[in-house]
């Protein structure tokens, strides 16, 4: 299978970030500026994580930014020798490109071909993240479109 994708805002503010300033570091919320520096260990712990937090004392950890929107574009270009799973020993593929909790099928079914050209691009939208989350795994399934709707996996 090749294809390309890319991860873009769809727009959002930035609620924190750190920075280095004069060697030390400063943490930046929404335009304000506390220095970590000469804070005690614990209370910089509770001050980015919370009073519940399981970080180790003398640790920095920046909180987790606003909830943002993005979206992912997937240009689905080619398959090549995939599985047959139809009797006449080819397959009617088509893509299926989810990102988190979205997903979206794509619209190009290529029919009869086990190399199909699919030339297309698939548009997940709504994709919610937080600064300093883990990105989430983008996922391509390939599928058989069957008349019945019962379509295979490949």
């Amino acid at each position: 299978l090749l294809f390309k994708c890319r991860l873009s805002k769809m727009g959002s503010v930035d609620t924190s970030e750190v920075k280095e300033i004069d060697g030390e570091k400063t943490l930046c919320v929404q335009g304000k500026r506390d220095m970590v520096e000469g804070v005690d260990a614990e209370e910089q712990t509770e001050a980015a994580e919370g009073p519940s937090s399981n970080v180790a004392a003398g640790t920095f950890s920046p909180p987790k930014g606003e909830e943002k929107l993005y979206e992912l574009r997937a240009l689905i270009i080619q398959g090549r020798n995939l599985p047959a799973a139809d009797p006449s020993g080819l397959s009617d593929p088509f893509v299926v490109v989810s990102v988190g909790d979205q997903s979206r099928k794509g619209a190009v079914i290529c029919k009869q071909t086990i190399s199909p050209l699919w030339e297309e691009t698939v548009i997940v939208s709504n994709i919610s993240l937080r600064e300093g989350e883990r990105r989430p795994n983008v996922n391509i399934q390939l599928y058989d479109w069957d008349e019945d709707g019962d379509f295979d996996y490949l």
